[in-house]
């Protein structure tokens, strides 16, 4: 069985904005093009079980609020099973977007 591009595209976009949604974001003139690495891990019913930084920034500003956005999230909801057992454990990028 094989995930569709285009349902997997809906499904990481989930995962995207539920943490996004959760992350009080710093400023882009404090932390310019930082980025941090993380990686979640999914129960089948979407309740997050594992939550770590694999990359920081070295920004302690960054760093500690992803810290805080990954400890928001306690649960991604509409995921099908199927995509969260191929995709365990999930990388989330976080970065400062430009508006």
């Amino acid at each position: 069985n094989v995930i569709p591009e285009d349902e997997s595209m809906i499904y990481r976009k989930m995962m995207h904005d539920a943490f996004y949604n959760a992350w009080q974001q710093p400023s882009r003139a404090d932390v310019g093009e930082a980025r941090v690495e993380a990686e979640v891990t999914l129960s089948p019913g979407g309740a997050v079980i594992g939550r770590r930084i694999v990359k920081n920034s070295r920004l302690p500003l960054m760093d500690d609020s992803v810290e805080q956005a990954l400890q928001a999230v306690t649960l991604v909801d509409g995921l099908t099973e199927e995509y969260i057992r191929r995709g365990n454990p999930f990388t989330v990028t976080f970065y400062v977007e430009e508006l």
